[in-house]
């Protein structure tokens, strides 16, 4: 596990057999993404997953959470679970109650829909392999490769008053 946890989360991760720490980032481009077949960033908390792209990138198959921009950057290139809770309510009103409903965890469902999500995928090489293709095609494609950023980004820049 590429994190860094609560020190009392990652001491039951330990226990539990799974190593935690953190890797520098030239070693995850290296070294880690080429090999990777899935990434997993359930996250309640990170807007943008820029591991998930970079590892999306090398044709790992990213399953994340329905929270902020994480659906709309894997779009069809991968899966989304469900959190049994959020910053924002199902109506659209805040949940003030987040960061309380949050310090309840670990949630069972949500790691039961991990290991299901996990379980189909590394069951079906055929829809890892699928899915891995659309991770490439989406990371070099329109809006989320690095040449139209660039391009973008050079418009922005040329239009803009000096």
């Amino acid at each position: 596990m590429l994190s860094t946890p609560p020190p009392s989360l990652s001491e039951t991760l330990r226990r539990s057999g799974i190593e935690v720490g953190y890797l520098p980032r030239h070693t995850l481009l290296s070294e880690i993404y080429p090999r990777t077949r899935v990434i997993v960033l359930p996250s309640m908390m990170d807007t943008v997953g820029y591991s998930v792209l970079e590892g999306m990138y090398f044709g790992a198959v990213p399953i994340v959470s329905d929270h902020f921009a994480m659906p709309e950057l894997v779009g069809d290139a991968g899966l989304v679970v469900r959190t049994p809770t959020g910053i924002w309510r199902p109506d659209g009103s805040p949940n003030l109650s987040f960061g309380e409903e949050l310090a309840h965890g670990p949630f069972e469902e949500l790691t039961e829909s991990l290991l299901d999500r996990l379980h189909q995928l590394l069951g079906d090489e055929g829809l890892w392999s699928r899915l891995s293709e659309a991770c490439w095609r989406r990371l070099r494609s329109p809006p989320l490769s690095v040449e139209h950023r660039n391009r973008e980004l050079r418009r922005i820049y040329e239009e803009a008053p000096p």
